[in-house]
């Protein structure tokens, strides 16, 4: 929000409590919803039009191993980092790229029994509860499939990812061109509130704040790398590279695309490294919020 306000917001500290500012490279934050999904797999899901639309840890998904797809595919992270302007095509499930061909080929044996009484429901243009019940239904059924193929296709066979339960509704395999065909009618809807386009705004916006304060530690269980709070990433063997290593073509090179340069060198960034503390705790932790944050509230 502050990037798409530009210079024109009032926001003079900006606190980020444990979020991953640098994405997210870990299955902790998935495992439970989709256990066959891998750290090293994941990617063929995320870095998909249907993965970008349908689940915020994809939004936030940065696979050293896969930069390029990451560029490509990225409809946030990479967009807020300011190393990619957003097409419209971000947003556009019809437009088709090997990515997604190729998660269109692994989703098969669609039942259209199965999927006609949610189809039929999410075709229409009504927003009430139950038609976005059904919508959501249909996405998640079709990730799961998506999961679910993706798994058989590492010789990782798990079985609770071939189904999901959702309002008494159960679905086993969904087509992804039924999502995709379903879904571009909001489309415009769904762009309509997207990210600020222009790259100078981006960086106005971040340069106008007084104090950017990054808090982060080793125990948080759920932001991976932990470092991501500070802006930090792995590069493709795994080693962490720091904020103010991420230099070329990055968001702390030259261009500085979105102004951390510019606030550390002029000493408005300011980190806190806190143990002990897990990912659901920051926001109620009484030493995180007088040691680290009460201090810069005006």
């Amino acid at each position: 929000m502050i990037e798409n306000y530009g210079n024109e917001h009032n926001v003079r500290t900006f606190v980020s409590l444990s979020s991953p500012q640098g994405g997210q490279y870990g299955a902790e934050c998935f495992t439970k919803m989709f256990p066959a999904l891998t750290a090293r797999t994941a990617y063929e899901l995320f870095y998909t039009r249907l993965g970008q639309r349908a689940l915020s840890v994809a939004n936030y998904w940065y696979d050293p191993r896969h930069r390029d797809l990451y560029l490509k595919y990225s409809a946030y992270l990479a967009v807020i980092d300011n190393v990619k302007q957003q097409n419209s095509s971000d947003f556009n499930l019809k437009q088709n790229t090997n990515n997604d061909n190729d998660l269109r080929t692994m989703m098969v044996n669609t039942s259209t029994a199965e999927t006609s009484d949610i189809t039929n429901v999410a075709e229409t243009y009504d927003d009430s509860s139950q038609m976005i019940e059904a919508r959501v239904t249909r996405a998640i059924a079709a990730v799961c499939a998506a999961t679910a193929e993706i798994a058989k296709r590492h010789n990782d066979d798990n079985s609770d990812a071939n189904s999901v339960q959702l309002s008494s509704v159960k679905v086993t395999s969904v087509d992804v061109d039924t999502v995709m065909t379903i879904d571009s009618a909001y489309d415009n809807d769904y762009a309509e509130y997207s990210i600020n386009s222009n790259p100078n705004i981006k960086k106005l916006g971040l340069t106008r704040l007084q104090r950017l304060v990054l808090i982060g530690g080793p125990d948080d269980g759920v932001i991976s790398p932990w470092q991501s709070s500070q802006f930090a990433v792995l590069d493709s063997s795994g080693k962490l590279v720091p904020m103010r290593e991420r230099r070329q073509d990055d968001i702390y090179s030259d261009n500085d695309p979105i102004g951390l340069h510019q606030l550390d060198t002029t000493d408005r960034l300011v980190e806190y490294t806190v143990p002990g503390v897990n990912h659901h705790e920051w926001h109620h932790n009484e030493k995180v919020l007088r040691e680290c944050i009460i201090g810069w509230l005006d």
